[in-house]
């Protein structure tokens, strides 16, 4: 079907309402739908541009869980409605995310919105500019405005914004967690995105929530410490609310089913700001050990890794209580409901020196057997072990090494959720016990090796946990 003539009056009402705009250039192949949240997002959008044209700004923050859209609106649809509403005032449009390539990503969808034939018949004099037609830096014909692609700890020196787009500052809950990575941002927006707008602007923050001292949490605080710091209106949409005339925030897309798995895999501490978009300060005993599953039979068709996190007793031996050198035996898989499952056949603890170590590491290989691949945690000055081991075991097994990761609460943040649903299972061992010890004080117990040993095991696991990506054995 071809796209079909409009009236002066249906163009301009299409022109002058976002949700109007959006149904009318709706890129994707399944049929737009429209929550309440998408709603009431439209609707302000539209007083944002109207009130921009009368010369009042606009500050909002706006916190959804996630696939709900928030990007389609934000960071798609919103910049090609503005560029075409405000075509008289050229803006300058700043669109920023935790990586530049991420928000490569949403310029390169509005630059095919606005090349579109559908966009050209409410705008048929916009078009871009060839001479200035990158990807992260582009431009409408005889227009002094650019658009801007950005990432949020980059540089962005030089550029102005009428309109200025954050979407999602963090790139998993790992960065999220690390106050070094929360500093870093909130420097970025302060320092680099804020300062760039224009005397009359639209800045829009959007973004699932992570955690209470993120973007939005610092911007709250900011604003009640400071009455000049930009006061932003915050819209907040939780998944599920007695205020919903299903209870459930976009029925439209998702059925009930689909919120309860999603919050039975994240867990209560994650759900609180991806779904609830209300995060909580993280609680102690962050592992509910006492709902592990000791079991005396494992399930057939399982494929094992060994995870060793290593120490030695000869660089740690000024510790009245060295750490453990641990090798957990372990695999991951998934239900139907999509909910992880930790499996854990074996762990091995032993307080030795670098000679000793290396040969228990080896004697327990022979008894896995080649078929359990060897992982080794490489960091600070243990990243001769995995090399000597590698080479050790060559032809033997396989040996992998699992790199450095930002802070050990943020890299078993995964785990919680399986934890709390009764989703760990351990085959009846001697060293059950010491096992749950070390997890049951974490993060603040003497020892922590079994934790990093699991993780050493199955940390690839992590990242298909979040965000109601597809769910498979990782390799099996």
């Amino acid at each position: 079907m071809g796209i079909p003539t409009l009236t002066a009056v249906q163009q301009e009402r299409d022109r002058r309402c976002f949700r109007r705009f959006k149904k009318r250039v709706w890129w994707m192949p399944q049929p737009l739908l429209e929550g309440i949240h998408s709603a009431a997002v439209g609707d302000r959008l539209t007083r944002a541009v109207e009130d921009f044209k009368q010369g009042r700004s606009t500050f909002l923050c706006i916190l959804e869980p996630f696939r709900h859209g928030k990007s389609d609106d934000i960071s798609r649809a919103f910049p090609a409605f503005a560029l075409g509403a405000l075509r008289e005032y050229q803006p300058d449009i700043i669109m920023a995310s935790y990586s530049a390539e991420l928000s490569e990503t949403f310029s390169r969808k509005v630059k095919q919105i606005v090349a579109s034939p559908a966009y050209s018949t409410l705008y048929p004099d916009i078009t871009i500019d060839p001479l200035r037609n990158a990807i992260n830096q582009w431009a409408i014909s005889k227009s002094a405005g650019e658009i801007s692609a950005v990432g949020v700890r980059g540089s962005i020196t030089g550029k102005g914004g009428h309109i200025i787009i954050g979407d999602d500052f963090f790139k998993s809950r790992e960065e999220a967690e690390s106050e070094r990575f929360r500093d870093k941002t909130w420097e970025g927006l302060c320092n680099d995105i804020l300062t760039r707008r224009a005397p009359v602007s639209i800045v829009i923050i959007c973004a699932t929530p992570w955690h209470e001292d993120d973007q939005f949490g610092r911007i709250r605080k900011k604003m009640a410490e400071d009455p000049d710091f930009p006061q932003f209106e915050f819209m907040r949409f939780p998944a599920e609310s007695e205020d919903y005339p299903t209870g459930y925030l976009f029925p439209e897309r998702f059925e009930p089913q689909w919120y309860r798995s999603q919050r039975a895999t994240l867990g209560r501490y994650a759900s609180a700001g991806l779904l609830d978009c209300d995060p909580q300060a993280r609680e102690g005993n962050i592992f509910k050990t006492e709902n592990v599953e000791i079991i005396d039979v494992l399930p057939t068709g399982l494929r094992f890794r060994r995870g060793w996190d290593v120490a030695s007793t000869e660089k740690q031996r000024a510790k009245d209580d060295p750490d453990y050198t641990v090798g957990v035996k372990a695999t991951c898989t998934f239900d139907a409901q999509g909910a992880l499952h930790v499996w854990v056949a074996d762990a091995k603890f032993l307080q030795a020196e670098a000679p000793e170590r290396n040969r228990v590491i080896l004697q327990t290989q022979a008894e896995d057997g080649p078929g359990v691949e060897i992982r080794i945690e490489s960091v600070a000055g243990y990243k001769d072990t995995y090399t000597t081991i590698k080479n050790l075991l060559r032809g033997k097994a396989i040996v992998r090494k699992v790199g450095a990761v930002i802070d050990k609460v943020s890299k078993l943040s995964f785990l919680e959720a399986p934890f709390e649903s009764g989703h760990v299972h351990l085959l009846r061992g001697p060293w059950n016990d010491k096992f749950l010890a070390h997890f049951r004080a974490f993060p603040k117990g003497v020892h922590d090796d079994a934790c990093d040993g699991l993780y050493a095991a199955i940390d690839d696991f992590s990242k298909h946990i979040s965000l109601g990506f597809d769910r498979q054995a990782i390799g099996f």
